[in-house]
């Protein structure tokens, strides 16, 4: 089954910029994705993006006993492009199909998917598509058009309340959302948890990442854009992530080792997938708004309306949002950086024979020093030009 892939430069790039590689050839044998992407096409009618496709593809890599390879995938994004309707196919997926495969293993009645987040609210997103396609009482005509016949005979109830959502199949697989904190006392067999970058402590991961540990072929999905310096969770598997990726580029792609040699010696059971742009790149550089934009050009989004927001946000706030970097601090700089691009000329000097003023500056921190040179070009121009820079040593 193919991804349905465009690769030019009006589409976003569908391989991530950064991932942990399969284990072997990906295929329907080796990979439920293929399953799920099938799933989606048939009975809810939602067409994949390329990425989502490859994504379900490699999250859900088989091992030959039929267990999962991961029991945790993380994957960052920039926002917009398609997170909660990945994860809503998925869950459904799960619920639907999964639930019943290894009845001797995990049996269905054991089976729990959980939606979680920082707040109830975040979980719920992917929770109410899928409520959308099986609710066996739709309240509304509208309601009613979306659903999927075929899954609703196979709900027994829906329990409406707040903080109490679930839906109960009549196999008994359930799937609940709940806010991070209070889903302690849970097993879970699948948990999807959204907005990582809002876990601004340890708690809730702690509390979440403890449920699957007692499961056959659990999953746990953790799915995000880009943090800041309060993003703990995120940034420790992020870190974890790319270390993991690193490795393997530097043992497996320069063939010091095999794929199950690699294996041995480190985490194979952890799935890292960043859509990101490279570090510092500049604002409109379309390969980087490609990278961390998969869904570009394959629905309403396209390079003119994500550069578009350019001018209407930070700096920071573009960098983490749309191309789904990490910025420690959302400073607003004093000269425009487009103006200071703008002036900048190569060719520009002051005269051997021109008056040259000096300007010495310390930081507020008091680790780096500047000096910059001011004078006339011979046109009459004014010349300013930073010509060293000092990092102190730290208690210098």
């Amino acid at each position: 089954m193919g991804i349905g892939e465009i690769d030019d430069d009006a589409h976003g790039i569908t391989t991530p910029r950064i991932f942990t590689p399969p284990l072997r050839e990906l295929t329907p044998a080796t990979s439920n994705g293929y399953a799920v992407i099938e799933f989606a096409e048939k009975f809810l009618h939602v067409h994949l993006y390329p990425w989502q496709k490859w994504l379900l593809i490699h999250g859900l890599e088989l091992l030959p006993d039929g267990s999962y390879r991961f029991r945790r995938v993380v994957t960052e994004v920039a926002r917009q492009n398609g997170k909660t309707t990945v994860m809503s196919v998925l869950c459904a997926w799960w619920l639907f199909v999964d639930s019943t495969r290894h009845p001797e293993l995990s049996p269905a009645w054991k089976f729990l998917v959980v939606g979680a987040a920082q707040t109830l609210d975040n979980a719920r997103a992917p929770y109410q598509a899928v409520l959308n396609w099986c609710n066996p009482n739709p309240a509304s005509e509208g309601e009613a058009a979306l659903a999927v016949p075929v899954l609703q005979k196979r709900v027994q109830r829906v329990n409406n309340s707040h903080g109490e959502e679930a839906i109960i199949c009549r196999n008994k697989a359930q799937y609940i959302v709940r806010a991070d904190k209070n889903i302690r006392s849970k097993s879970a067999s699948r948990v999807v948890f959204d907005e990582l970058r809002e876990q601004h402590t340890d708690d809730g991961w702690n509390a979440v990442s403890q449920t699957t540990k007692a499961i056959w072929s659990s999953q746990l999905w953790g799915i995000s854009n880009a943090g800041d310096y309060r993003s703990v969770v995120l940034r420790r598997v992020v870190d974890e992530g790319r270390a993991l990726a690193d490795s393997w580029n530097a043992s497996v792609e320069t063939g010091k080792q095999s794929p199950d040699e690699w294996a041995e010696e480190h985490d194979p059971s952890y799935g890292y997938f960043e859509w990101s742009a490279p570090d510092k790149c500049e604002l409109d550089d379309l390969a980087g708004i490609r990278q961390a934009n998969p869904s570009m050009g394959y629905g309403p989004m396209t390079f003119r309306s994500i550069s578009a927001d350019i001018n209407g946000m930070t700096e920071a706030a573009y960098r983490t949002e749309v191309l789904c970097q990490w910025v420690t601090a959302d400073i607003t700089p004093y000269i425009d950086p487009k103006l200071w691009k703008r002036g900048i000329d190569p060719k520009s000097c002051i005269p051997d024979d021109g008056r040259v003023v000096l300007s010495v500056d310390t930081s507020a921190d008091r680790e780096t020093t500047y000096i910059a040179a001011a004078g006339y070009r011979e046109d009459g121009l004014p010349h300013v030009e930073l010509i060293v820079r000092r990092d102190h040593a730290l208690g210098a």
